[in-house]
């Protein structure tokens, strides 16, 4: 096989500096957030760290789940606990699922809202 020729490397000049006033790009961390939400209510797929979401959701399925324990007990005979434990969990997908489209269709009304503003 050839031997390749021995050429020694060098780094490209520099870029000249810029002149003239530079940009500053001093973002605040609350920016920087708000962006974030942002994305969050009209795009989706990232976590919601919204504290008001959250609670809005824990309550709804709290709410739910304590409802669908209380109709489990009254439409299967009381002798057991497993109308409780059924209505209970039935009670907690359904409220979940339905915490999730309100605070996805809350966000897009947000998000309206600010692309009104913007």
């Amino acid at each position: 096989m050839d031997k390749l020729p021995d050429t020694e490397c060098t780094d490209p000049a520099p870029p000249p500096p810029i002149e003239g006033p530079q940009p500053q790009l001093t973002a605040t961390s609350d920016d920087a957030f708000e962006q974030y939400h942002r994305v969050a209510d009209t795009i989706g797929g990232v976590p919601n760290v919204r504290l008001s979401d959250n609670l809005l959701q824990i309550a709804m399925i709290a709410l739910g789940t304590i409802t669908g324990g209380v109709l489990g007990w009254v439409f299967i005979p009381p002798s057991s606990w497993g109308g409780v434990l059924i209505g209970a969990v039935i009670g907690l997908i359904g409220s979940t699922l339905l915490s999730g489209a309100v605070l996805m269709v809350l966000s897009w009304v947000q998000a309206a809202k600010h692309r009104g503003r913007g």
